[in-house]
């Protein structure tokens, strides 16, 4: 401090003369009254000169010390209660570290700013939380694991790792997740519309009453259909390739293209008596229809008195085959086969 406290009153200075008793001093009462005088010069100048300043009577509240003639520490300022508590009304620089040994704490909408233009805010505004970056450039998080959960931390709702997977959760579930070559996702995906320019791998894609695969469809495994009354299978194949006519299927019409081989397969047991299927080969490619062993029953060619239980029949191309369940594990066939 710059200031001074100078109560120093040199017509008030005792004179102790020069030895004890020497009568040369000052009188008892004049001593006491210069004393008095002293007292009175320190008060004022505690109380009301240019760095002090306490209300007379209440000394221990609503005190300030001064800087210079201004206030720094008191009621405009900053007040220092008999616990060591600190309020600052206005603002406090820190031009070195501060270190907190407990909470900060702020009110809603007060914000902690960073930044020279505080270009990064963090507050509460009494009903939300909120982290504002308003500054140049990017929000960037840098950490080798991040995980966000909620509140109660017991739900995990995104978890990413460096060099590894970043992974969603519905309900504490993962559902998608990135890998290696692409992502996954544990459950259905739906979606009004989706473009794919790789490969898709699913066990099983359902599409709705009017959805289409616009372009070709290629499948090693099988392709079941399970509803509809007039049906086209319009599959690409490799050798592999499959198609499984489905229980439920009877009365149906089965319009089959492709340019490469295709097997039929008629499984027993997903038909009863008098189930009739019709199957139009619209290829130039022979096609196979493939009867299981559970056919124990017979399995007829119309004109034809060979059983061909567990066996395979030809569907001519531009062929059409009716086959009629006459058991659940037998079966007639007519047409352009053999």
């Amino acid at each position: 401090m710059t200031s001074t406290l100078d109560v120093l009153d040199s017509d008030n200075v005792l004179n102790r003369g020069t030895v004890a008793n020497d009568n040369t001093g000052d009188t008892l009462r004049s001593a006491g009254l210069k004393i008095n005088t002293q007292f009175e010069n320190v008060d004022s100048a505690m109380f009301n000169t240019s760095w002090a300043e306490w209300p007379a009577g209440v000394k221990e509240t609503n005190s300030v010390l001064r800087y210079n003639g201004s206030k720094f520490v008191g009621t405009n300022n900053a007040k220092i209660d008999s616990d060591g508590n600190t309020t600052v009304l206005g603002t406090l620089s820190v031009t070195d570290s501060a270190t907190f040994s407990g909470n900060v704490n702020l009110g809603d909408n007060d914000i902690l700013n960073f930044g020279n233009s505080d270009d990064l805010q963090i507050y509460h505004d009494g009903s939300n939380s909120y982290i504002k970056d308003v500054g140049t450039g990017n929000l960037v998080l840098l950490s080798n694991n991040y995980s966000l959960k909620n509140a109660a931390n017991d739900e995990q709702i995104i978890s990413a790792v460096e060099d590894g997977a970043v992974e969603l959760y519905y309900d504490n579930t993962k559902r998608i997740e990135t890998t290696n070559v692409g992502g996954a996702v544990t459950g259905s995906l739906v979606a009004d519309s989706a473009t794919i320019s790789g490969n898709l791998t699913a066990n099983t894609i359902s599409l709705g009453a009017s959805g289409t695969i616009s372009s070709d469809l290629t499948v090693d495994g099988t392709i079941q259909d399970v509803q509809g009354n007039v049906r086209a299978l319009d599959v690409t194949t490799n050798s592999t390739t499959s198609v499984t006519i489905a229980s439920g299927s009877s009365g149906k019409y089965f319009r089959l293209t492709g340019a490469a081989t295709t097997t039929i397969n008629i499984n027993a047991g997903n038909f009863a008596a008098g189930d009739i299927i019709t199957l139009h080969n619209t290829t130039s490619s022979n096609m196979t229809i493939d009867f299981d062993a559970n056919f124990t029953d017979t399995v007829y060619i119309t004109g034809d008195g060979t059983d061909k239980n567990n066996s395979t029949i030809t569907l001519d191309g531009y062929g059409i085959a009716t086959c009629i369940a006459f058991t659940s594990a037998g079966m007639i066939i007519s047409g352009n086969v053999g």
